[in-house]
């Protein structure tokens, strides 16, 4: 092209030249901005990515030379032994059949933090009520009935690694964190000024459990923004020490390794993490001492054994032999089903059964290399200036197909990395960038050429699909189960003393009463625009929201729970008047974003919701006789309930969640004619005054509550609370939450 040509295609592309320039910049700022929102959703899209190269081009193995099986305490294994946590007698019988069966090594990702209480402590609670004491004959069988001694002996004989979690909270700290020796520094003057993600508090097995194992490591589940866990952590930092993870350990121990050498770098005057060191093997990490997990398949990809044909002896002595075990559970009610590439209801033992394997064999690990950032942000030039400065002057088919180039280059060369090389490089700022820089190239074409909105409509067509949503509600017909992520609520619904409701009834006679009261209860449910999920014994689990959308999903359920709080208070005049035992319910509430869809196995499936937000729920249901009320509900479904007067309740931090949540106690619709409206104002001034640590004013009015007030348990509480706090030396950070240990 002569240069008075090119003067003149500059001159007449200029504004298409520096809007291209202009996306591409943009697209590095993007990718490079400190902004979370940014980061969320360039992440986001990587993960999706990442996730089906991790499902489609699996990177890792299983080898031969050491087998990993899975000690699974499943459903099976639930139904024939009893409900889980089993005694400790029964997990030291496990310990015992599973050495004998020839495994080199048995790790839990269990914690036994709670002491088992004695049976002669039983005894003699009975007899001290009858005056008795207990015979002087049964105190020698003490050590024998000694279930916590019973697991001591077992791991005393066997090499057991058990788990500990790590918290956020300081308040928390349950037991006693073994020191720890096997994680050293290679540079010891680095360890005093590495910076890295900190732990205050930590759930740890007991002492004496602790003092006999071969070694221990964290269970601790890192997951993406998104939820999912891609990445795993091999070390964490508690009270200036470090600690090795669960996976960590096994290997160390396995490799009969002595210690786990810490790697440093420098990064500019500070040090930095950048791997482990374990025997002759490098494990490479990011500065937070993290790695990809190198998943070696979906569920089931390693072996999985029924806990009970372990303790049965059934199990082929092959499949153990020489093996590495690590026990854990795959059932549903047990809550340790997680969100990975691989799979939605991905058992949390197996994700550290594939860290095992690939710390044992470094060659499956996946990595994102140090210079990824410069990488990326020179195929993001070399885009965004070809786009610029050549498709101005290029037709729509011919551009279409220099993009399609760009984009299968672009994968093809990823892909290349990622099977060859065991890297991973991000994709998302890329593929934004040519996305909509085509998009706009597209859009600038056809408006220049006149072309009819048709055409245009056709081609974003091509590229922004309708939302499924939308597709439901314009075409029911093409309705589907398929699983997607939204807000949602969810109520759940239990018994109270179901147990010794069910000891009092034959068989018959239960199933006929918890038919009787789950029939107007379902019917409470669905004539407010529920979903019922499932009923497992006398729990009743529903969600609002999916799949059809409903706008009022949070008050639609707290409404629901009025009705059915009514109906089991009219239920149990009626089983009165037939015999029958009293029924009295707890139902909690909670609102979030939950992963809904029909999931399950080729055997069995079912339309269900998935996350921490449907746990909240669970845990809230669980707290309702902790503090004597009928009804919880989270700040979340509060805040969407302004027609609902509701009561503070506490502040928590339950198991399982590091951020506090306030519950609140919902007590009738909104009105000023509402009787209890004098006594909610009261107590939330009484709860404001417990929060600006005014214990004097708090007392007075929680006295004065209890007095007058139907539900006498809650003031008692804070009463005692209250007692208890004053006389301690509160942080100065202390913001009035309560940490519930217990599910």
């Amino acid at each position: 092209m002569s240069e008075p040509a090119l003067v003149l295609y500059f001159r007449h592309h200029t504004w298409a030249i520096l809007s291209g320039i202009g996306i591409m910049l943009l697209m590095v700022l993007l990718q490079f901005s400190p902004l979370e929102i940014t980061q969320r959703l360039l992440a986001r899209f990587d993960g999706i990515i990442y996730d089906n190269k991790m499902r489609h081009l699996i990177p890792a193995k299983l080898y031969d030379n050491v087998s990993i099986v899975i000690i699974d305490i499943d459903e099976k294994s639930i139904k024939e032994e009893g409900r889980f946590p089993w005694s400790r007698r029964k997990v030291a019988q496990l310990i015992n059949q599973l050495s004998e069966a020839g495994v080199i090594m048995t790790a839990f990702d269990v914690l036994f933090s709670e002491s088992e209480r004695h049976p002669l402590d039983e005894i003699n609670t009975v007899l001290q009520e009858k005056s008795q004491q207990i015979p002087e004959n049964l105190l020698p069988l003490r050590p024998v009935l000694d279930a916590d001694l019973a697991m001591t002996e077992a791991m005393t004989e066997h090499e057991v690694i058990l788990g500990t979690i790590f918290q956020q909270d300081e308040m928390v700290r349950i037991n006693q964190l073994p020191q720890n020796t096997s994680l050293v520094f290679q540079t010891p003057e680095h360890a005093s000024s590495i910076k890295h993600l900190t732990y205050t508090g930590f759930t740890t097995s007991l002492p004496a459990l602790n003092d006999v194992s071969a070694g221990f490591g964290f269970i601790n589940a890192i997951n993406d923004p998104d939820g999912f866990i891609r990445k795993g952590a091999l070390l964490i930092e508690h009270g200036g020490k470090f600690y090795p993870s669960l996976s960590v350990e096994m290997a160390r121990l396995y490799m009969l390794l002595d210690e786990t050498i810490i790697l440093t770098n420098e990064h500019g005057e500070q040090p930095v993490i950048s791997g482990l060191k374990l025997g002759e093997l490098d494990i490479s990490t990011d500065a937070r001492g993290q790695v990809l997990i190198p998943y070696v398949g979906p569920q089931r990809s390693f072996p999985y054994i029924s806990a009970t044909d372990v303790l049965k002896g059934t199990v082929d002595p092959d499949i153990l032999s020489e093996s590495l075990a690590i026990v854990g559970t795959s059932a549903v009610g047990l809550s340790d089903l997680r969100t990975t590439p691989v799979g939605v209801l991905y058992p949390g033992v197996e994700v550290h059964a594939n860290l095992l394997n690939a710390l044992i064999h470094p060659e499956n690990m996946i990595a994102r290399p140090d210079w990824w950032q410069g990488a990326t942000l020179l195929i993001l030039l070399i885009i965004g200036l070809l786009m610029a400065f050549i498709y101005p002057m290029l037709g729509p088919l011919v551009m279409l197909a220099c993009s399609l180039f760009i984009l299968m280059g672009l994968i093809g060369s990823n892909l290349y990395l990622w099977q060859k090389a065991h890297l991973d490089l991000p994709l998302a700022s890329s593929l934004y960038l040519l996305v909509f820089g085509t998009l706009f190239y597209f859009l600038r074409g056809f408006l220049m050429e006149a072309s009819s909105r048709r055409q245009i409509k056709g081609i974003f067509d091509q590229y922004v699909p309708p939302a499924h949503i939308d597709e439901m509600l314009e075409h029911p017909e093409m309705a589907t189960l398929e699983g997607e992520r939204r807000e949602m609520t969810v109520l759940f619904s239990d018994i109270r003393s179901f147990t010794s409701i069910s000891e009092k009834l034959s068989a018959n006679e239960l199933k006929n009463m918890l038919n009787r009261y789950f029939s107007p209860i379902t019917k409470i449910i669905f004539e407010n625009q529920g979903t019922i999920d499932k009923y497992v014994g006398d729990m009743v689990m529903a969600f609002w929201n999916a799949p059809l959308t409903d706008p009022k999903h949070a008050e639609n359920c707290v409404i629901a729970a009025f009705e059915m709080q009514r109906q089991t208070a009219l239920l149990r005049d009626e089983f009165w008047k037939d015999h029958l035992p009293q029924v009295y319910v707890g139902i909690g509430i909670n609102t979030g974003f939950m992963n809904v869809g029909d999931m399950g196995s080729e055997y069995r499936r079912a339309y269900t919701v998935l996350g921490d937000a449907v746990n909240l729920g669970s845990r809230l249901e669980g707290l309702t006789k902790f503090y004597g009320v009928e009804i919880l509900i989270s700040e979340s479904t509060k805040a969407l309930c302004p027609k609902i007067l509701c009561k503070t309740v506490d502040k928590v931090k339950v198991k399982g969640k590091d951020e506090a949540v306030t519950i609140y106690e919902p007590i009738d619709t909104e009105s000023e004619e509402s009787p209890d409206k004098e006594e909610v104002t009261l107590h939330e001034q009484g709860f404001n005054a417990y929060l600006e640590q005014n214990w004097e004013k708090a007392l007075f009015i929680f006295n004065d509550l209890h007095k007058r007030s139907k539900n006498t348990q809650l003031y008692s509480m804070y009463i005692e609370r209250i007692d208890a706090l004053k006389s301690q030396q509160l942080p100065a950070d202390w913001d009035g939450s309560f940490t519930h240990t217990s599910k």
